[in-house]
């Protein structure tokens, strides 16, 4: 992972989305955000990278009217994956309701050693929202409360115009979640 070097504000969005890894709840963020502060949303972009159904996924964003705002790339390797999303200035994930509480997708470990803000949709007591609030580099916030995480992402918008750094590439509290530290406790597991 990179520092970021793109002027726009890159908000992206790894792996697969479908309805219980939902894009939804970005996108009233990004809805809100585009009526009380223009100017910001119109920086915005999103890229998502990995898998999607093209009709369902199409669907979601033209209910909100921003198929401007996103660039699809697909399910990509992981280096690729890297290159890509290097020029994100925040990261999304989201988990789709309080049913769906169970296991966090992998792609949290990988978020969280790119030392970027996380934006995360997850319901209370979801593991999603013990490691968020565990590593501490985010925001957590589940429907219908997502004004604060309009907030949020509104001020990394603002300080990202300002050119302040506000990405750390592979820092201190990532380590616990790394590839490394990971198969060491797979391994113990499994041992």
């Amino acid at each position: 992972w990179a520092r970021p070097t793109d002027p726009r504000f890159i908000i992206g969005v790894l792996g697969t989305l479908n309805e219980t890894t939902p894009i939804a709840p970005l996108l009233r963020v990004l809805d809100q955000l585009r009526r009380e502060r223009l100017s910001l949303y119109e920086r915005v972009v999103v890229r998502q990278v990995g898998d999607a159904d093209p009709d369902w996924l199409n669907a979601e964003i033209e209910q909100y009217r921003m198929r401007d705002r996103f660039e699809f790339y697909g399910w990509q390797p992981r280096r690729t994956m890297v290159g890509i999303l290097s020029e994100a200035s925040l990261l999304y994930v989201g988990v789709g309701s309080a049913a769906d509480r169970g296991l966090t997708t992998g792609r949290i470990f990988t978020m969280i050693s790119s030392g970027r803000p996380i934006l995360a949709c997850a319901p209370p007591g979801s593991e999603l929202r013990q490691i968020m609030d565990t590593v501490g580099n985010g925001m957590t916030y589940f429907d219908p409360a997502y004004g604060p995480a309009v907030t949020y992402v509104a001020d990394l918008i603002a300080a990202h115009g300002e050119r302040q750094v506000l990405v750390t590439p592979h820092p201190l509290y990532a380590r616990p979640y790394g590839s490394r530290r990971m198969a060491e406790q797979f391994a113990a597991i499994l041992n």
